[in-house]
This record gives structure tokens, sequence and C-alpha cells, in this order.
């Protein structure tokens, strides 16, 4: 700015064009070097809000920031974005193939309609430890008993198992012969079960107490019946959108970094640690009734259930029949 005189001895103030260059010049420049100063693809997870119980949403959060954190002595520091509009699991895959609002997954399977697995990146590292596939049966405290002695894949058919529609569950205990109805969303279960449009629901051991607890404020006691169990292979793994360019490298180095110093599996346990099978040497062991995953292979179905028996085996006795 500069002072000038006119013919009537008024001072004004004026704006020469050129500093008006400068100014927006410099202005730009402040604005490139901070976007250049933002975390790259590869330092930026987008993370997916939803698609799981409440405690197993919080676990998949704290899991990539381990593994993130595991990996900053060589990436350095990272951003942590959480797109919490709920979607369909068709949408939420797409988003993720993309890679501009969520770039990571936790998913069973990579399939549903115009989705390819092509565009994803999968980290072969089972995220719940092969246990969410152990399923605890919820009930109305009348149908316990009738549950309770369940003792075959047989007497399990007479009664339903509700689902959330278009869950892998369904198709699994289908697959099974078992009878399934289905919800449109997961909070409609329980209203559902109390009106007796189904017998149980069979959710995750690492989801069923809190379940329980969150929703017996709203509606009639529901009970986790101590016996029978249900299991099947359902491991979840973390997928990785191509599109975040050298974010899969990052996570799966954290990831590896963390399994081989114990962080992992501390932190499942730290999550965990009252939803996994205890038992001592003089309780009885808890019938385990075994189903098959249509989406795998006799051979894999084989491989996961053994790997499973071997880890939590001296607290069950397995049924497949």
């Amino acid at each position: 700015m500069f002072l000038i005189r006119n013919r009537n001895n008024f001072y004004l103030f004026r704006t020469p064009r050129r500093l008006y260059v400068y100014v927006i010049s410099y202005i730009l420049f402040l604005l490139c070097f901070k976007i250049a100063l933002l975390p790259a693809d590869e330092n930026t997870i987008k993370h997916y809000g939803h698609g799981f119980t409440p405690n197993l949403r919080i676990y998949t959060e704290d899991y990539l920031r381990l593994i993130a954190n595991e990996s900053k002595h060589r990436f350095g520091p990272y951003n942590f974005v959480v797109y919490s509009k709920p979607l369909s699991p068709n949408r939420s895959m797409k988003k993720a193939e993309r890679g501009d609002e969520i770039n990571v997954l936790f998913k069973s399977f990579w399939d549903g309609e115009y989705v390819n697995e092509d565009e994803m990146e999968r980290m072969d590292i089972p995220v719940f430890f092969g246990m969410l596939g152990l399923r605890s049966v919820i009930a109305k405290p009348e149908s316990l008993a009738q549950i309770n002695s369940i003792r075959s894949l047989q007497q399990l058919r007479k009664f339903s198992a509700g689902f959330g529609a278009r869950w892998v569950d369904s198709e699994v205990f289908r697959h099974n012969n078992l009878n399934v109805v289905e919800a449109n969303n997961y909070r409609n279960l329980f209203p559902m079960l109390t009106n007796g449009r189904f017998d149980y629901i069979p959710l995750g051991q690492l989801e069923a107490k809190q379940a329980v607890t969150e929703n017996q404020q709203f509606y009639f006691d529901f009970v986790i019946v101590e016996s029978p169990k249900i299991f099947y292979p359902m491991p979840v793994y973390l997928y990785v959108s191509k599109n975040a360019n050298g974010l899969y490298k990052r996570l799966n180095y954290g990831a590896q970094r963390a399994i081989k110093n114990g962080k992992m599996e501390n932190l499942f346990r730290q999550h965990f640690k009252a939803d996994l099978p205890q038992s001592s040497e003089k309780d009885a062991k808890v019938p385990l009734i075994l189903l098959s995953n249509p989406r795998f292979s006799k051979n894999k179905n084989q491989v996961f259930t053994k790997n499973f028996l071997e880890m939590y085996g001296h607290h069950f006795i397995p049924i497949d029949k």
C-alpha cells in the first residue's frame, strides 16, 4: 500500500495491482506447501465404521491403529479417517475398491453384485484368530431347557435361527439344512426373537454377551445357552484398496511386526479375554456342533476346523452329525 495526494488535498490509500499478484501468489504457495505436508495415500487409513456389532467395530479400529503404529518408524505418521455413514455390504465394497472415501475393509469374502476383488489386496491374517466362527446361542428363557438338550445336528434342525439379511451365516446354515429366518437388519433380530419369529440367534461368542446386555433394556430377558455351541469356519481378513498407493505394504509390514512381538495377540486378548472359552479340567466339556461353510472346499473346511480345535478343542466335545 502507498499514500498519494489528490487535488483536494485528501490523502488516499491505494493498493497497486502488482501487490495483489504478490499476495495471491504467496497464498497459493502456502496452500501448496500445506497440501504437500498432508499424508500420502500410503499414510491415510480410511476405515468404514460399520459392518459389525459394536464391540467388534471397536476392536477392528484398534487393530488398524496398532498395525499403523507398528509401521511408523519406517513409513512415518498417518491419518485415520472413519467413514460413518451406514452402507449396504455391496456399496461399502464398491467404495473400498475406488479408495477415495474408504480404502480398507474387513470381510470374510469379497463377492457381490458388480464388485471386483482384483481391485483389492487381502492380508492373509485372520483378524479374529478364527474365533468369529464360534457361535453362542441366544434364546428366550422359556426355550432354554429345549435348546440345552440338543446333542446332535439332527436335533438342531428342529429349531429356527435368526440372522440379518444377506449375512453369510444364513448361507452356512441353509447349506447344513438348518432353518433360517432373516431380519432386515441386526437391530430387528431381538424384537423378532421376543415375538417368536424364530427360536434362537447364533451370534459370535465374541459379541454375544454385549448383545444380550444392550438389548435386555428394551425387550424381554434373553439368555445365552451354555450348551451346545456351534462352530463353522468364518475367518475375517483385512482388504486394502489397490488405489491407496502403498497402504497395503505399510499395513502388512505393521501386522507382521505386531504378530512377531506379540502385540496383536495381546490386543485380541485385551478386548475378548472374558469371551474366550474358559474351563478347568474339572468342568464338563461343552458339546460343539460343527458345520461346514459352502464358501470353502472340503479340505479348507477341515483345515480351519482342525486349527480351531487345536487351540480350543479341550473345552469341547465335537459333534458333526
